[in-house]
């Protein structure tokens, strides 16, 4: 066979050698041993390609699966109901909504059974991740014996919801917790119908941004208090992972949201001004870092927050929320710079670990928050390529 003719088609020959193990279905991911070297992504080319993005989303999703985090050996992806795993457990819905491929449904469905579809505690911050899952599970089959699947969930949340003191701060005083618990309020209002539920929600935000936003910079503080608000340097200190849970948060919240519902627009105003905000913020590389207004104090690109961030905005194009002229150079960038971080085991690298302020990101570093991000975000540029929003 001619040169030239070999050259044309070993890329599809490659291509086709990375994606069949991972279309089989109902078949268990394989154990591979977690790779200590730099990051270096399966691409053949073109990440903007479907089956390259499907591909890439398999590889994140079984190697979080089968493979324990050395940095948190403690955690069972396949079990744990915490507020990390519980993040993946959002991605993990992503790819089965993304591919349609039963065995990521089957494993999800057992991990709830496993859970008994109950929060790890009374609904408050971090305990209360999972129900985003139990209510998705739910609305794929709303059947009323399913209804198993968010009681639990809606029994916390309506205790504290609808107390005469019910407080948004008491409950979502910190930026993560906005991520875990808002988006289970609006599945909520989307179960039952009743739009009491995103009165709440709308108003707990507003509790929550009187302590944690800042509406000059259009950004949002980790924590109250002074330790959170500036760097050693004399910057505004937000925290790129931090914010990019609450632009998760918001993304989530206006999804479950009715197009139609009275208050929708306050949330929005906060969605809007933080993706403008986030614009300038990203690094010619198309990463965002753990210290958005101080670049120089941690220069390390890093993937949880850029995922986030790659979603909520590339979800905004999709649902008419954003100009698309504007960000769809900025989805383009990013998700170019996350497919980078996966090495050829399928293991996402540049993560910042578990933290509360921006930091250094080592290239070896994982989290399974990081994971269910990455996944997030796969799902809306597939989207995006699929309806030719993006091209390579």
């Amino acid at each position: 066979m001619k040169a030239m003719q070999i050259a044309k088609i070993l890329p599809a020959v490659l291509l086709m050698a990375l994606a069949l193990p991972c279309l089989a279905q109902n078949a268990k991911p394989a154990i591979t041993t977690p790779s200590t070297a730099p990051a270096q992504a399966p691409i053949l080319g073109n990440e903007f390609e479907p089956r390259q993005i499907i591909a890439l989303m398999r590889s994140v999703a079984d190697w979080s699966l089968a493979n324990k985090n050395k940095n948190y050996p403690k955690l069972d992806m396949n079990k744990d109901a915490d507020w990390s795993t519980a993040t993946f457990r959002a991605g993990v819905m992503a790819i089965y909504r993304t591919t349609g491929d039963k065995r990521y449904l089957d494993n999800t469905l057992a991990w709830g059974e496993a859970n008994q579809w109950k929060l790890r505690g009374r609904g408050n911050g971090d305990d209360s991740c999972a129900g985003q899952t139990y209510c998705e599970m739910y609305l794929l089959d709303p059947k009323p014996e399913n209804a198993i699947r968010y009681a639990h969930a809606k029994e916390c949340y309506d205790r504290m919801l609808f107390d005469k003191n019910f407080n948004g701060l008491r409950v979502w005083s910190w930026q993560d917790s906005l991520f875990m618990g808002t988006p289970v309020v609006s599945m909520l209002g989307k179960i039952t119908g009743n739009n009491d539920y995103y009165d709440r929600l709308v108003t707990g935000f507003h509790d929550a941004a009187k302590e944690l936003y800042n509406p000059e910079h259009h950004m949002w503080y980790f924590k109250p208090g002074p330790n959170f608000q500036t760097t050693k340097g004399g910057n505004p200190k937000f925290w790129g992972p931090g914010n990019a849970w609450v632009l998760g948060a918001l993304t989530r919240d206006l999804m479950y949201m009715p197009n139609d519902y009275k208050r929708r627009g306050e949330l929005m105003k906060y969605y809007t001004d933080l993706c403008a905000a986030l614009v300038p913020k990203q690094q010619p590389s198309g990463f965002w870092l753990t210290s958005l207004y101080e670049p120089t104090e941690f220069p390390d690109p890093e993937a949880s927050g850029t995922a986030f961030f790659v979603y909520g905005m590339g979800r905004g194009i999709l649902e008419g929320w954003l100009d698309k002229a504007t960000y769809l150079p900025v989805v383009r960038k990013g998700w170019a710079a996350l497919a980078t971080t996966v090495d050829a085991d399928g293991k996402l690298h540049r993560c910042q670990q578990w933290s509360n302020q921006p930091g250094r990101v080592g290239i070896d570093m994982t989290i399974p928050e990081g994971c269910g991000a990455f996944l997030l975000a796969g799902e809306v540029v597939h989207e995006l390529v699929q309806k030719g929003y993006l091209k390579k």
